[in-house]
């Protein structure tokens, strides 16, 4: 069993890590002003070429692009705590199941995260008027993390 926050290194991980990288270029990264031909540079200097893949860390430093302010860091100490917590909580030999369950409850019932369904509004373009929504606060990991409420794609980082 694996829990998810801890570093993967290996090139087995670069592909599924990738393809969440590639959501966070569409839903957080180019929303922030930063062209295509810039978020291939910066991508391309967090990627690894060796196949040593560090998800917890690329993402974080994704999510910086969107966000300066945010310490790469300061949020990954706090995403390693949060791990640490979660594996106390399990059981040594708990099936897949029942780890997604425990992430769940910590993640969810511990520490309050939520989905903000005023975002959802937003997205879907209903009652809410966009220049009164700043979706960085939905997509920024470092805010998502203050204020435990996001969006679909920045709650899925803290797997």
């Amino acid at each position: 069993m694996k829990i998810f926050f801890i570093k993967e290194k290996s090139a087995a991980a670069v592909k599924p890590a990738g393809i969440l990288s590639v959501l966070m270029l569409f839903f957080m990264v180019l929303p922030a002003g930063i062209n295509a031909s810039e978020f291939r540079g910066i991508f391309n200097s967090i990627i690894p070429t060796d196949g040593n893949f560090d998800f917890p860390r690329t993402v974080m430093e994704l999510s910086a692009l969107a966000d300066p302010q945010l310490n790469v860091n300061v949020e990954l100490s706090r995403i390693e705590t949060m791990a640490g917590e979660i594996k106390k909580r399990l059981r040594p030999n708990a099936s897949g199941a029942e780890a997604v369950y425990g992430i769940n409850e910590y993640i969810y019932g511990v520490m309050g995260f939520r989905f903000d369904e005023h975002a959802n509004e937003y997205i879907f373009k209903k009652t809410v008027n966009p220049a009164s929504v700043d979706m960085k606060n939905y997509e920024s990991l470092r805010i998502v993390m203050r204020e435990r409420q996001g969006i679909c794609v920045s709650l899925s980082m803290l797997y």
